[in-house]
């Protein structure tokens, strides 16, 4: 909008104004042209003058030149002069000489002969020698028949040429002056009436920049460039003043927004956190589930498995124990990947045994490898410290998801697993301890070594297909290494093998033995396969001996190590004691040659600790400690006589009680059960045993509750402590170690199975390692065992099992499991009628309860109505109309059916199934 008034301009002073400069432009552009045009002018005047009057000297030389010619020639001076006196009659001439050929002067005449001694002549007639110069002066020759006999020379006064010049020159700056000053009256109008728009508008500025009033619009009086000026100024003062009421707005509703957006953010920040914790507690709920009804699986399957029965049988029983820890070892990457995503995981200090991790993750895969006609070798570096401080299950973990991806991609070979300091330890920093696993397998490509660490991820799909896998082993054992403050490494070469690897800080705990030296020492070794012969010979290379492998010549050995296949091929001539290296499953086999003794063995992959037996042999001559002919793996199956035992089983399910009383009667041990915490308390109080399995979540007073009150009874008694293991099925029995402040001294997750067991007892009567601890992680991996409710009535994977075990221990076992299923399903579906009758909170639980009853019995569509029981009360759902009634139906024919297989256990499962 147009302004109401006129701002007056701001003062400027006149000689920094716009208009003034541009009038200064203005009159010395005109100053410049008008002096140049009259300079060449009168310059050209002065010029036409000075050249006119030297014509006209001149020609005046030339006539006094002709008339005196003969008085010239004859050096007559008398009648020279009389020719020279002409020049009375020429204007402005003041003097003329006239002279010989040789230039000697004939006669002169003139009023001033100093003009001519002066010498001032007008010479090349510029403008500055007018102010100078006297005279101006024309000659002729003076010619007589042809030749030159003298010369003529007029002076003329050049004062009256002065006059005119400055007479011109003056009339010409008069113009000048006056064209300038006209010049300068109306460059000095016009510019102001150009400049005039410009100062208002200046003036509108600082009148705006004075007042801060944005909301002023300029005049626009024109259509020329002020016009356009003054219209995008309005433009950009609208757009500023909308800008400020925008920015006015905002911050009068800044606060208010920043309550909103932290508002939200924190109620974003709880519903994330809310679902991260129902996703841990549905997966905890998801483990507990699998492995509650998985325990009596695999369990039963084991024991059916060494069972004598028919062969067709036992491979199923092999192939359920085989897929049931597969699908466990899935269960656990998953829960693992769940627990490092969600921040929850908690790593272990303790001392841990290198040695004894490495040789454990080495047996564990003995077996397999065996199955695979591979090798596995082990070297750990003398500088490696005896134990240290870290996490045993972790580092484990990783070394066994490590070494189980190598043995399952490699078809010829094996694979090496070395341990080495790879940094020296610092200024009281831990040392940097490398674990390599190298292997001979198919090797991967160079373009897919970056994705192997991602999830769900292997080289390539056909890989999945051929090898099977999750994809998740690598990428959990790379967040597990970083969580140890680690690092992780590859190198593979396709068709040649792989090399994982990875480094982590390991304080000491008990640093390394010095090492005994093989310093000078000679040995020959045997060994046809190049896995176990490169870590034999780079063990005993790096204790200083020299390694002689095969029919290599050299010094005469001291020793002798070779495999058992050579006793019978290879010349022992001029040889030290022989050690043979065996598998460690496998004897030495007598009598293979009657001229051959073998001073010791030892088992393969070799430990530092028999590296040490091997030193100390050949210095004192004694093999006596490397002659145990009993393998160490057909050792360690032997277990001692436990029949002794005073073992005591907790668990509120009768199912689950009787899983693990037949578990240990398989071991030689006849159990106390005890179906409740309070019970257990009491049972506690009255007798002493020796072991207690504890089961962790029970109704009523729980199993840590149960221990705490055990440990403080046995204070008050003077009792010698139990050993109190945790039953639970939940991959982790709590966090922060609650089952070691609740006072238990280890803990087996469900589905357990014998050997675990085993471990246990094997523990307590001191027949294993103190380091070897029994296991917090399961042997194999987990299955999901819920039976939908549309499934068959009995689960035929169950019965195959009961009849087994009715075939290993009678029929009384499947009678008593039925009739405790009979007994006590019932009075769960009453319990549970109740809950849902009261909205109870233990709704799901009690529907959980029943639940795992039913898979441990085989009801599995029974079990498949209590889950969708136990799901509709965890989530708040109101129960399907009928569900209750379904589930009485259901169990009263699962009932039936057990009951007729109880009555004939030699009937077909499958035709009770349907």
């Amino acid at each position: 909008m147009p302004a109401s008034r006129q701002a007056p301009a701001p003062r400027v002073r006149l000689w920094r104004s716009l208009g003034f400069r541009l009038s200064l432009v203005v009159v010395l552009a005109v100053m410049v042209g008008v002096t140049s045009t009259v300079g060449f002018f009168v310059f050209q005047d002065f010029r036409q003058t000075v050249t006119a009057e030297e014509d006209r000297l001149k020609s005046s030389a030339a006539a006094f030149a002709a008339a005196a010619s003969n008085a010239i020639a004859k050096n007559d001076r008398r009648g020279t002069l009389e020719v020279l006196r002409g020049i009375r009659d020429l204007a402005h001439v003041r003097y003329a000489s006239a002279a010989d050929s040789e230039g000697r002067t004939v006669a002169e005449i003139g009023t001033s002969e100093a003009l001519v001694s002066t010498d001032r002549s007008l010479g090349d007639g510029t403008l500055t020698s007018v102010f100078f110069a006297d005279t101006i002066t024309g000659a002729a020759p003076v010619r007589k028949g042809g030749i030159v006999v003298g010369t003529i020379a007029i002076h003329a006064d050049i004062a009256w040429l002065r006059g005119l010049y400055l007479h011109n020159l003056l009339i010409s700056l008069l113009v000048g002056a006056s064209v300038l000053a006209v010049t300068v009256l109306v460059a000095w109008v016009r510019i102001a009436r150009i400049i005039n728009p410009l100062r208002a508008l200046a003036g509108e500025f600082a009148d705006i920049g004075e007042r801060s009033d944005l909301s002023k619009r300029l005049r626009v009086v024109s259509n020329d460039e002020v016009g356009v000026l003054s219209g995008a100024f309005n433009d950009m003062f609208a757009r500023i003043d909308e800008r400020d009421r925008l920015l006015q707005r905002h911050r009068e509703t800044l606060e208010d927004t920043v309550t909103l957006r932290t508002a939200e953010m924190r109620s974003a920040k709880d519903e994330a956190e809310r679902a991260n914790a129902a996703k841990s507690e549905f997966l905890a709920t998801v483990s507990h589930e699998i492995r509650t009804p998985m325990n009596g699986m695999l369990v039963m399957a084991e024991m059916l498995s060494a069972a004598p029965i028919p062969s067709r049988y036992l491979r199923h029983a092999e192939i359920i124990l085989r897929s049931g820890r597969g699908l466990l070892n899935i269960l656990n990457d998953i829960l693992d990947m769940s627990k490092i995503e969600a921040g929850r995981l908690d790593l272990e200090e303790i001392p841990l045994s290198v040695d004894t991790l490495v040789e454990d993750v080495a047996s564990l895969f003995a077996e397999k490898a065996r199955e695979k006609s591979l090798s596995i070798a082990t070297m750990i570096d003398v500088d490696v410290p005896a134990e240290v401080i870290g996490d045993p299950v972790r580092i484990s973990q990783v070394l066994t998801n490590l070494v189980n991806n190598a043995l399952k991609f490699t078809e010829t070979g094996g694979v090496t697993i070395a341990v080495e300091c790879v940094a020296a330890e610092d200024a009281g920093g831990p040392p940097m301890l490398g674990f390599t696993i190298r292997d001979t397998g198919i090797g991967i490509p160079a373009d897919k070594l970056g994705k192997l660490f991602g999830r769900f991820t292997q080289a390539d799909q056909t890989i999945t297909r051929k090898f099977g896998g999750t994809g998740l082993g690598l990428a959990i054992s790379k967040q597990l290494v970083e969580a140890m403050g680690g690092t992780v490494r590859v190198t593979s070469e396709e068709g040649v093998g792989s090399c994982f690897g990875f480094e982590v800080a390991l304080e000491i705990h008990r640093p390394a033995l010095r090492p005994q030296s093989l310093s000078g020492r000679t040995i020959r070794l045997l060994d046809a396969d190049p896995i176990t012969a490169e870590a034999t010979a780079t063990l005993l290379t790096r204790r200083g001996a020299t390694v002689l492998r095969g029919d290599a010549t050299g010094p005469s050995p001291a020793l002798v190590l070779t495999r058992e296949a050579h006793l019978a091929t290879a010349s022992f001539t001029a040889h030290g004691p022989i050690v043979v290296l065996r598998a460690s499953d496998a004897r030495i086999a007598e009598g293979e040659s009657a001229d051959i003794t073998v001073a010791g063995a030892m088992a393969l992959p070799l430990r530092r600790s028999e590296i040490d037996h091997l030193v100390q042999a050949l210095a004192t001559g004694d093999f006596a400690a490397l002659r145990d002919d009993t393998p160490a793996m057909e050792t360690a199956a032997i277990l001692p006589d436990m029949s002794g035992l005073r073992v005591l089983a907790v668990d509120d399910v009768a199912v689950n009680r009787e899983v693990l009383k037949e578990a240990l009667a398989t071991l030689g041990v006849t159990a106390a059960l005890a179906e409740s915490g309070e019970t257990a308390v009491a049972m506690s109080e009255r007798d002493a045993y020796d072991i207690i399995f504890m089961d962790c979540s029970m109704p009523g007073m729980d199993g840590f509750t149960a221990t705490r009150l055990i440990r403080e009874g046995e204070r008050h008694a003077g009792r010698q402590p139990a050993t109190i293991v945790a039953l639970t099925a939940h991959k982790d029995p709590g966090s922060a170690g609650e089952w070691q402040s609740a006072g238990m001294n280890a803990y087996l997750t469900k589905p357990f199975t014998i050997p675990q067991i085993s471990r246990v007892l094997g523990d307590f009567a001191g027949t294993r390692p103190a380091s070897d601890q029994p296991g917090s992680k399961p042997d194999g991996p987990s299955t999901d065992a819920s039976a939908p409710a549309s499934g068959p009535l009995l689960d035929p994977a169950t019965l195959d099992m009961l009849a087994s075990l009715v075939k290993r221990s009678g029929p009384a076992v499947l009678q008593k499991i039925v009739g405790l299923f009979a007994a006590n399903a019932p009075k769960a579906l009453a319990d549970l009628r109740e809950a849902v009758a009261t909205g109870s909170e233990d709704t799901a639980r009690l529907a959980h309860a029943l639940k795992s009853m039913c898979n441990s019995a085989g009801a599995a569509r029974a079990a498949g109505f209590c889950g969708a029981v136990e799901a509709a009360a965890q989530a708040g759902e109101p129960i399907a109309p009928g569900m209750l009634d379904d589930i009485t139906a259901t169990l009263a024919d699962s009932h039936a059916a057990l009951a007729a297989i109880a009555i004939t256990p030699d009937a077909d499962p499958a035709e009770q199934s349907a």
